[in-house]
């Protein structure tokens, strides 16, 4: 059964053509109140924040650690709604909302102006996606469950054999995911619900709601097979292959060669694998994780022990750029240049490193995560003190030479609202 919070103490029931986000223009900006290319605005939460989205009204959406969901504009009003658990896994739904799991057994959805609707679920929902069939999938933990809701809040959950994580659309309109182990598999669930799971080696999880499987040129999938080595392939059809590399597999991404790219934090190298299978690796100076496609075509990752930012080449040439801290959640920017995260406690800054790779880094309060590329030429982040602190922030990473259009403010429909008792399904 939904639960319902909102801002005004009250339900509303509107007009069926009343039921979108009305909303009015924010002051207009100039790019001299953003500042300069790497000014860093902050603003302070209620406590560590999740993976940002950028939501249908064009601001930042997150949730957070202490059961709630905030919403920052470019201006810095950063505004905070109530639910029962920690906030995580933001989505925008094709009803023009966005939702959200939790760890407190619920799935939620809140519109653009702050009305919040929770429904129950078997157990804490994460890694939410859009489903091709207009529905909202999510996996669930620590049941065995893939879930689905409707837009109109009637819950349906999938049998699976264990917990599940990092779900994706397969090439074959399916939903595909990953089933925690041991022993490890690969599930796969149709739009009408039907549940099969293939043994793999192993499975090596995403990070910051980047799953750790990858759809290949070829229409397989590919993933890492942690704690084994290897980079596992399984075709829509469930045929699995496991193919043989020197370390534990990370991060694979689809390279614009169309074969994939992938790490080896074990090994200290990056790899690259054809369609049909063959394996080509390439030494790096430290711990390579977080691969990404960048500006310039070439492949980007993160390095620990020692900071390095690196850049591998098709074929395959390397060069690798020092960084002050350990750099994560690398993202390529509005200036098509590469921004990455600082994970090093005391690190506090964000960084930037041109395709020719001259590296820059700014100050921020804390280590910084989660990097979305935001409105009007920003690089957003969060800032990690605690599990109940933290920041939603952007960095200038462009300026436009034009006056700046900014998101818009969502407010509530300007219509008089009826009280009515809430109905929901779930």
């Amino acid at each position: 059964m939904g639960t319902t919070r909102s801002a005004r103490p009250r339900f509303l029931a509107l007009a069926a053509a009343m039921l979108v986000a009305v909303v009015t223009p924010t002051a207009g900006l100039s790019a001299s109140q953003l500042g300069p290319i790497g000014t860093v605005h902050e603003f302070p939460v209620s406590s560590s924040p999740s993976p940002p989205i950028v939501g249908p009204d064009g601001n930042i959406w997150f949730g957070e650690f202490v059961g709630k969901v905030g919403r920052a504009t470019l201006g810095g009003d950063v505004t905070e709604f109530d639910v029962s658990g920690a906030a995580d896994s933001l989505v925008v739904g094709p009803d023009g909302n966005v939702w959200f799991g939790e760890f407190a057994a619920k799935v939620g959805r809140v519109t653009p102006w702050g009305m919040v609707t929770e429904f129950d679920t078997a157990g804490g929902t994460a890694n939410l996606i859009a489903g091709p069939d207009g529905n909202i999938w999510f996996a669930e933990f620590p049941v065995g469950r893939v879930g689905r809701v409707t837009t109109g809040g009637a819950v349906s959950e999938f049998p699976t054999s264990n917990s599940t994580r990092d779900l994706i659309i397969g090439p074959d309109g399916n939903i595909w995911f990953a089933v925690d182990g041991p022993p490890f598999r690969i599930g796969r669930v149709t739009p009408g619900g039907v549940v099969t799971e293939f043994d793999v080696d192993g499975y090596t999880p995403g990070s910051g709601g980047i799953p750790g499987i990858v759809i290949g040129s070829d229409g397989n999938l590919w993933f890492g097979q942690n704690p084994a080595t290897g980079i596992g392939r399984l075709t829509p059809a469930g045929v699995y292959t496991s193919i043989p590399t020197t370390g534990v597999v990370s991060s694979p991404v689809r390279g614009p060669d169309g074969n994939i790219w992938f790490s080896e934090p074990t090994a200290s190298k990056v790899g690259r694998v054809t369609p049909p299978g063959v394996v080509t690796e390439f030494d790096v100076t430290g711990q390579p994780d977080g691969t990404i496609v960048g500006p310039d075509g070439n492949l980007w990752f993160g390095e620990v022990s020692p900071n390095l930012v690196g850049r591998v080449t098709l074929g395959g040439s390397v060069a690798e750029f020092p960084t002050s801290g350990a750099p994560v959640f690398l993202v390529v920017g509005p200036d098509r240049n590469v921004w990455f995260g600082n994970d090093t406690i005391g690190g506090n800054t964000i960084g930037r490193v041109t395709v020719g790779g001259t590296v820059t880094e700014f100050p921020t309060s804390d280590r910084t995560r989660y990097l979305l590329v935001g409105p009007v030429g920003t690089v957003w982040f969060v800032t990690v003190g605690s599990e109940t602190t933290g920041t939603v922030g952007f960095v200038v990473a462009t300026v436009p030479s034009a006056p700046l259009t900014p998101p818009l403010e969502p407010v509530e429909p300007a219509v008089e609202p009826v009280e009515v008792a809430p109905r929901f399904t779930g």
